[in-house]
């Protein structure tokens, strides 16, 4: 059984725009369309992002591992 620890990010307390889903994450999800100039997870939004999307938390390089929900999910 999987056993999933929710880390909810709020930045600047306005209101929770991501949500990482466990401390090894390197992406976390778009709880709603997020506009380019709005900052989560420290990071700043250069383009729109779709409610759904994931985006990473670090850079990523190709062949690296895409990990959510503590478990791999895919390669860069």
């Amino acid at each position: 059984m999987l056993f999933i620890s929710w880390e909810i990010i709020k930045m600047n307390n306005v209101e929770n725009l991501t949500v990482k889903l466990n401390e090894n994450d390197n992406v976390a999800t778009a709880l709603r369309e997020i506009n380019a100039g709005e900052t989560t997870q420290d990071l700043e939004s250069k383009n729109i992002i779709p409610k759904g999307h994931k985006i990473a938390l670090r850079k990523i390089v190709k062949g690296e591992k895409i990990i959510k929900y503590d478990q791999l999910i895919g390669i860069a």
